[in-house]
């Protein structure tokens, strides 16, 4: 039988027993009635301090043998273990009986400690000291504080924020690339086929020769439209033709 109580003093046990008895506190043996004898009665008090505990004897016919103070090894301030062994080894009879009192402690809780820098199961995280201290630690209550991913913009940290931040291309106003970015982009002078872009001049202002607003391709000599400084416009680039590679008129021989 093994219990584990919270030390207060006075705990008490009775036991009796006919064979072997041995009762061990925290690994120390107190109790020693090892071998095969008659049933003998005994208890166990502990004292305030564990000091000068007061073990008792006697057998079933009265006999009684002095009281004596003993010594057990108590933690005052933590949890201790008492264990009793009891073999039965007569063949005719048994006898055995074992009470405690006071080794039943009130059920303790533990609550966790945040800012112990520790993250116990009801914890999100515990930076420690460092909680409530800024973008990227821990809250005060330990759970995430300011951070890439919590859907709120942080002013001079993140370019945007949409709590997701995986897009690989600006395809609405809350589009957000890894790292709270601004991901690419029409505009951004750097030129993203993949994406469908044909050019990106950082402007796209569908001037002649530029950009679209779409990043694509604005009036140009080629496009078979007449426009800017063109004479002509037969939607190719090549000379001989009526109109040469500048998109302006040449004379052709009859």
């Amino acid at each position: 039988m093994r219990q584990w109580f919270e030390f207060q003093g006075g705990e008490f046990l009775r036991f009796s027993g006919d064979d072997d008895v041995w009762v061990f506190v925290n690994g120390r043996l107190t109790v020693d009635l090892g071998g095969i004898h008659s049933e003998l009665i005994g208890s166990i008090e502990l004292s305030a301090d564990g000091n000068d505990s007061e073990l008792c004897l006697q057998d079933t016919f009265g006999g009684a043998a002095p009281c004596q103070f003993i010594d057990v090894p108590v933690n005052p301030n933590g949890v201790n273990e008492i264990v009793v062994f009891q073999a039965e080894r007569h063949v005719t009879e048994s006898n055995y009986t074992l009470s405690l009192r006071g080794f039943n402690a009130p059920v303790t809780t533990c609550e966790s400690v945040c800012g112990d820098g520790v993250v116990t199961p009801d914890e999100t995280c515990d930076d420690g000291l460092q909680n409530g201290t800024g973008y990227n630690f821990c809250g005060t209550n330990c759970t995430p504080g300011p951070r890439c991913g919590d859907g709120v913009i942080e002013p001079e940290l993140e370019d945007c924020d949409n709590g997701v931040n995986r897009d690989g291309y600006l395809v609405s106003e809350d589009s957000c690339a890894p790292g709270c970015k601004t991901p690419p982009r029409c505009g951004d002078s750097v030129v993203d086929f993949q994406s469908g872009e044909q050019c990106d001049d950082g402007v796209n202002d569908d001037s002649y020769g530029g950009c679209s607003s779409a990043c694509l391709l604005g009036p140009r000599c080629g496009d078979g439209e007449v426009n800017g400084p063109e004479q002509c416009d037969d939607g190719n680039r090549r000379n001989g033709d009526g109109c040469d590679v500048s998109c302006r008129f040449e004379r052709v021989p009859a």
